[in-house]
């Protein structure tokens, strides 16, 4: 399966700390550059095996000999030039995360809340281009012309609409768009996902009314819920396996005894 961004499981299922720890220093030194190569242009998605070779690789483990120069060879081709830069990179510098400054030399030591902020980012940045790509497959006429805005149409079911421009935008404070547990913004992106749906072949028929803004919250919980299902159904039809959907943000750690006051 190729993705356009490393697939999460990639930083739970490592054989050792240490390569856990490679795959976070490389991701993040490029994740910026990589999400600004892919709002101005359509490089093809990468197999998880190139993923794992490509973030494997630190300037500790660089060589000279002929597999590191074709490993090389074959990140910058997919990659682009400016990703060899991380391989030059001091590894004690910072790293800005979605507002957050991070030390490489601290990653070892990351703590469970700062990963699976990581991790939410990576499942929202491949479900915004897995969706844009499964429509490109189902639908294909609708993407042929030049004054197609079905690409604008795609991006507006994503909250700012831009999907891979914000790099920069500080972690979300509260569950926002498809996620949002606010009855009218919730309702608006849901019928903005089932409105693109609505023209892919099979579409059930029992969701072809829009949802007006008086429709009931219940209603609208339902209505995704069948979404989904036939999102995952068609997205297993034309690529054999399940989709990577997005997930809500992660909770913060509640503090059941603070040692301070002992309480």
């Amino acid at each position: 399966m190729a993705y356009y961004f490393p697939p999460p499981r990639m930083f739970l299922r490592v054989g050792s700390q240490d390569r856990r720890t490679r795959y976070l220093t490389n991701w993040l030194a490029c994740r910026s550059a990589w999400i600004a190569r892919i709002s101005i242009s359509n490089p093809s998605p990468a197999m998880g095996r190139s993923w794992r070779d490509f973030l494997n690789n630190i300037p500790a483990n660089l060589s000279t000999d002929t597999y590191s120069s074709t490993l090389m060879k074959d990140a910058t081709d997919f990659f682009g030039p400016d990703f060899t830069a991380i391989h030059r990179a001091d590894l004690g510098q910072v790293v800005s995360f979605r507002g957050m400054s991070l030390r490489f030399d601290s990653l070892k030591d990351i703590n469970n809340a700062t990963l699976r902020k990581i991790l939410w980012d990576l499942y929202k940045h491949n479900f915004h281009c897995k969706l844009v790509t499964l429509d490109k497959c189902v639908v294909p006429h609708l993407w042929l012309s030049e004054q197609s805005t079905r690409l604008e149409e795609v991006l507006q079911i994503f909250p700012g609409g831009a999907g891979h421009s914000m790099s920069a935008v500080p972690f979300p404070m509260r569950n926002k768009g498809l996620a949002s547990s606010e009855p009218t913004e919730k309702r608006a992106y849901v019928e903005k996902l089932r409105h693109v749906m609505s023209s892919w072949p099979g579409f059930p028929q029992d969701l072809a009314d829009p949802l007006l803004p008086y429709t009931s919250s219940p209603h609208v919980w339902a209505i995704k819920k069948k979404l989904a299902v036939f999102y995952c159904q068609t997205f297993f039809d034309y690529f054999g396996r399940p989709p990577m959907l997005p997930h809500q943000i992660p909770a913060a750690p509640r503090v059941i005894y603070n040692s301070a006051t002992g309480q």
